[in-house]
């Protein structure tokens, strides 16, 4: 399969294919617009960090999730590469008031930011199960940013691992796949360079 055949966008991550329509993530597209989505969490820039801007942050998480739900729901395979986990906090300064915190993984999960830890390396252990994405990654050039370390919650709990940072493989998790409705989500650490064909050879 080639992009030939599916309508692909990528967020905040390049690809060489011409095909490939690249957009921020505020980008008015609909997500489930398309058959696969490419997401590379970015941090947060913004001139004002208060509660109009956060407001203005919160609606576009909702609305992506949202569309993410349309977009499982019609098969669709979201591909995420693992970035550093960023915060936009708005401080209150209220007594008994919290402070409004927004992540940048919000679009997926607001839980899935508190189990990845920022580090950077490029040795990986692969486990022994046959994975499609093991071969991606291993004709690519990893340089990894973060990794899943924490206990996930439902329903990413479900991802099951083909990846671990480290020579010995004794560091967080890096690669995993699930099933997501009638979709899929993938999960891969950051690269400095992927080898494209191979990854929508991969996406069959």
């Amino acid at each position: 399969m080639t992009t030939d055949s599916l309508r692909v966008i990528s967020i905040d991550f390049p690809f060489a294919d011409k095909k490939v329509i690249h957009e921020p993530l505020d980008s008015a597209r609909a997500l489930f617009d398309f058959d696969v989505v490419e997401i590379r969490p970015q941090r947060f820039v913004a001139k004002r960090f208060d509660v109009a801007t956060y407001d203005k942050l919160h609606t576009l998480m909702l609305t992506k999730k949202q569309e993410l739900w349309a977009f499982f729901a019609q098969g669709g395979v979201l591909v995420v590469f693992l970035d550093r986990p960023d915060h936009f906090v708005v401080k209150n300064n209220s007594y008994g008031a919290r402070d409004l915190v927004l992540n940048n993984y919000e679009f997926l999960d607001s839980r899935f930011a508190g189990s990845i830890r920022a580090g950077t390396g490029t040795r990986i252990t692969y486990q022994a199960t046959p994975e499609p994405f093991a071969g991606v990654l291993k004709k690519s050039t990893i340089a990894w940013t973060s990794y899943i370390a924490g206990k996930l919650n439902p329903p990413l709990d479900a991802l099951k691992f083909f990846a671990r940072a480290g020579g010995a493989g004794a560091g967080g998790f890096l690669g995993g796949t699930m099933p997501y409705g009638e979709g899929h989500l993938v999960v891969l650490p950051n690269v400095q360079y992927l080898n494209e064909s191979a990854f929508f050879r991969g996406l069959c």
